[in-house]
């Protein structure tokens, strides 16, 4: 069997050669998972989400909200699935075998994986793009004098005042982003053809994901220590920048200061509609859970950016040896990213700032946007006017790329280890070959995306195929753990890998994964319904009824497993309903070979550690 092959039947006891052929392969180094999981959560949404949020959500005060969801919601379930991953050896979609009733919650988070794959290749696409456009000492995207620019085209350079923008006219570096990058066509039903150089991006992107990966962690583990470090480096650079320029407090000023107002609304909710009764902690409660967005976005945030029920960190602990202490790295992970994404803040308002400052205004606001629009529009126009804008520009789209190209990692192996997982002797042999194919299929599954109208169906993927998907696998997973397994048998496996907790650590832990987490998760999904409306174009038409029935179509194809497996399971176990709620035979076969697989491990070890003493001892 091969080394990523799944326990999926029960090894001879009296053979330790053949457990030892079926040992999952293992970081070869700890520090490889550590920044594997950092790269896996790191990503885009750090760079180009985070920043938005902030500016629209109260300045510093975002952070109390997203803060409270980090320690309540985002470490519990790293420390879940750090447990549920290590202590199983196996990829979600074997993982949930502990309740058959929930088996269809790996196939869910795999199937999320790789629509995931699909639609942020393109955006690797784009950066690739960009990127190669950067090595030029005058950007493309800061003249109207190129071939794709309309007479309505405008720019930047030496404007004084935005009130001197003429009417109906569009930014150089929109147009750039328009019709040289998309080549947009007017509407999402104009296929209109390949786009020859972002089709050529993709599969530059997808080629360079393989490469990473065709040995699985074997790579992977290898190249994290560039992918997962490098991009400090550049944001460093880019601080530092954008720092030392003229302006730079006009962004600092809209990025640190608190808005509390934001926060207090809550309160003056309350008092307006004089709440001042029997029931005002009630009315208190729903304001506070349903009401708030600034909340909603925060938790929304913090599963975007960290990644849990996604599968990426049930499948990286699961290449873990038995006894990692992983308690620290469920803080340490959080951390790490919600500092990234703070320390990002530094290196988008300075030089935002900075731009508002020599068209002679004190409000950033008027120039931000989220996710693309940061990215490819705003943040490359004010580059552009900064000296020595190329390198910069350089830096900053390799910044993105090896970002994007870290989170890749983890969510590309979730779906090929969860495969091979599940069919050990076939596809468990070929992990190089069946990493091919996958790249390959997801490749032509993204070919809409690198049409004319390919901006118009990136949108529809990326409001459809995750939000309501991932707060659904996040909530029945977190019941599944505990109070169908039981969140202090978990942490019982957990003990067992990383030593005994103390009586306050058990019942902390018990508490936050019975009551705490399982409440926020909850929260999040009623609000993630509660707050959805349909997409709309940039001009604020909305999208064809037909696209947005296209869209709820891929956001249910990651649903779809849940209920059927959990029908199937049922249909298969009718005669004793109880067994739903039991762990299945090839999952407690796989724990109890991880564990003997560990003992054997410390068996050998001693052994050798005894022969060397002894070996010292002659000499």
């Amino acid at each position: 069997m091969s080394a990523l092959g799944g326990f999926c039947c029960k090894p001879k006891k009296n053979d330790p050669d053949e457990e030892d052929q079926m040992e999952r392969s293992e970081w070869s180094k700890p520090i490889q998972f550590i920044l594997s999981i950092i790269g896996y959560a790191v990503g885009l949404g750090n760079i180009w989400r985070f920043p938005y949020l902030v500016l629209t959500n109260g300045g510093g005060a975002f952070l109390v909200p997203y803060i409270t969801f980090m320690l309540f919601c985002g470490i519990p379930f790293c420390f879940m699935e750090f447990t549920l991953g290590q202590f199983s050896g196996l990829s979600p979609v074997e993982a949930f075998g502990f309740a058959p009733l929930f088996r269809g919650l790996g196939w869910a988070m795999l199937l999320v994986s790789g629509m995931l794959c699909i639609y942020y290749n393109i955006v690797m696409a784009w950066v690739v793009f960009y990127f190669t456009q950067s090595f030029s000492w005058n950007l493309p995207w800061k003249s109207c004098n190129n071939s794709w620019n309309t007479p309505n085209c405008f720019t930047y350079t030496g404007l004084t005042n935005m009130s001197s923008i003429p009417p109906n006219s569009t930014s150089s570096t929109m147009e750039f982003w328009t019709h040289r990058v998309l080549e947009s066509s007017p509407d999402i039903s104009d296929f209109g053809g390949v786009n020859k150089h972002l089709c050529a991006c993709m599969a530059v992107a997808w080629i360079l994901t393989f490469l990473c990966l065709y040995k699985g962690i074997k790579t992977s583990g290898k190249v994290v220590y560039v992918t997962a470090l490098i991009p400090y480096v550049f944001l460093s650079i880019l601080v530092v920048r954008g720092l030392t320029l003229p302006g730079a407090e006009i962004g600092l000023n809209f990025y640190i200061k608190a808005d509390w107002k934001q926060l207090k609304s809550l309160t003056a909710r309350c008092y307006s509609l004089n709440f001042i009764s029997k029931i005002s902690i009630l009315s208190f409660s729903i304001y506070l859970f349903f009401y708030v967005q600034i909340w909603t976005r925060a938790a929304v945030q913090v599963f975007y950016s960290l990644g849990p029920a996604w599968g990426g960190l049930i499948t990286m602990s699961s290449y873990n040896r038995y006894h990692r202490k992983f308690n620290w790295d469920a803080f340490l992970l959080p951390i790490v990213c919600g500092g990234t994404s703070i320390f990002g803040g530094f290196a988008v308002f300075p030089i935002v700032g900075h731009m508002a400052y020599q068209m002679g205004s004190t409000n950033v606001s008027t120039l931000m946007n989220s996710g693309p629009g940061l990215a490819f529009i705003v943040y490359p126009e004010a580059l552009a006017q900064i000296p020595g804008a190329p390198i910069f520009t350089v830096c900053f789209f390799a910044m993105l790329f090896t970002l994007g190209l870290d989170s890749q990692f983890a969510t590309l192996e979730t779906m090929t280890s969860g495969f091979m997982d599940r069919f050990p002797n076939t596809l468990g042999r070929h992990k190089t070959l069946f990493t091919l194919l996958v790249c390959i299929v997801q490749f032509f599954l993204g070919f809409v995306l690198v049409t004319r109208a390919g901006g118009y169906w990136f949108q529809i993927f990326d409001w459809y195929a995750t939000p309501i998907s991932i707060v659904l696998i996040a909530t029945l997973e977190v019941i599944a753990i505990s109070y169908v397994y039981g969140a202090k048998k978990m942490l019982g496996h957990a003990e067992t890998m990383i030593g005994k907790r103390s009586r306050f650590g058990r019942i902390f832990w018990t508490t936050i994964w019975y009551f705490i987490t399982p409440c926020f998760t909850f929260y999040l999904f009623v609000t993630v319904i509660m707050d959805y409306t349909p997409p709309y174009f940039t001009n604020g038409k909305p999208f064809p009824s037909w696209s947005v029935a296209f869209g709820w179509c891929v956001a249910s194809v990651s649903m779809i497993p849940i209920p059927l497996f959990a029908i199937r399971e049922m249909w298969r176990r009718r005669h004793n309903l109880k067994s739903l709620f039991k762990p299945m035979e090839y999952w407690t076969d796989a724990c109890e070979a991880r564990l003997r697989q560990a003992e054997m491990r410390k068996i050998r070890e001693a052994e050798m550690e005894l022969d060397g003493i002894e070996d010292d001892v002659r000499e």
